[in-house]
């Protein structure tokens, strides 16, 4: 019998970063099923516009244009105090913890850092012939990716701009034109989430796979076979080898948050405990779920 623990932090933020949810998930072909409620244990004040964690703990805050990197232990490791160079960004992806981007989509401007958050590059959208991009996220290789809503096709580009790959035109190619505004890297895929329309799925070639339609999902995130999403007040995870939806009850009405999962119990314990030295952070729960 395996025992499965999911961890959760959910920091609610001074900003409504999350709308409410219009229209409740559905999916014919697979399983629903409910899962026990999950109940807080902690809870620590502060305010921070984002909060991400990476793939090996260190934690990641923005706040009032500045970034700051802490260890799993709490120790400040780096900050970046050039956030607001182009504006507010629109992205913060940490999945590799030696490689941090920030996309800036009102100059259609990516920014990378190296793991000490110093300045390594910014990449002009524009100057590759590329306007439209809501969604971008970093490769499994160190490279970029975008969906260009131009035309309609999933690119890969170099730190200089280079578009080393495209796909085809999706509204040929698959009938559908997506407008995602969230753009993951895992498993060998390439999940595109368009609020609207769905998970669009896609292989590093930029053929496409098949369409998930969970629509109108809330602090959305891909962590290798599962997907996460609110709806309302509730935790919804699909898996994608067994197909099965799991469906968690959260306490309270949860506006303006961001979800951040670990699967370690470890790691969480070192995070709750750096978490209480923390200023500024408004409300931090740890959830925790347990099946057998």
């Amino acid at each position: 019998m395996r025992l499965f623990f999911t961890y959760m932090f959910l920091l609610a933020v001074s900003t409504n970063g999350c709308a409410q949810v219009k229209n409740a998930v559905t999916a014919k072909s697979d399983t629903i099923s409910s899962r026990p409620t999950f109940s807080p244990i902690r809870i620590i004040p502060g305010v921070y516009d984002r909060f991400e964690v990476d793939a090996i703990g260190n934690l990641y805050l923005l706040r009032e244009g500045q970034l700051k990197k802490l260890s799993p232990a709490g120790d400040s490791l780096a900050v970046f105090n050039d956030v607001r160079r182009f504006g507010q960004p629109a992205t913060l992806d940490v999945t590799n913890p030696f490689k941090t981007l920030l996309y800036y989509k009102q100059f259609t401007t990516v920014v990378l850092l190296d793991n000490m958050l110093s300045n390594r590059g910014v990449i002009n959208l524009r100057k590759s012939g590329i306007f439209t991009v809501d969604a971008v996220g970093m490769s499994y290789d160190n490279k970029v990716w975008l969906f260009d809503e131009q035309d309609f096709k999933l690119k890969k580009i170099d730190e200089d701009g280079k578009v080393l790959m495209e796909s085809n035109d999706l509204r040929q190619a698959a009938m559908i034109a997506p407008q995602p505004n969230l753009l993951f890297d895992s498993e060998n895929t390439i999940f595109l989430y368009d609020p609207g329309l769905g998970f669009v799925l896609l292989d590093y070639y930029g053929a496409y796979l098949k369409t998930l339609p969970f629509k109108e999902w809330q602090s959305v995130s891909v962590s290798k076979n599962s997907l996460f999403g609110f709806v309302k007040d509730k935790l919804l995870t699909y898996e994608l080898k067994s197909l099965q939806i799991k469906e968690y009850d959260l306490p309270g009405i949860f506006e303006g948050t961001i979800m951040v999962y670990v699967h370690d119990r470890e790691e969480l314990d070192e995070l709750c405990t750096q978490l209480f030295t923390l200023d500024g952070i408004k409300k931090v729960e740890r959830l925790e779920a347990q099946e057998d």
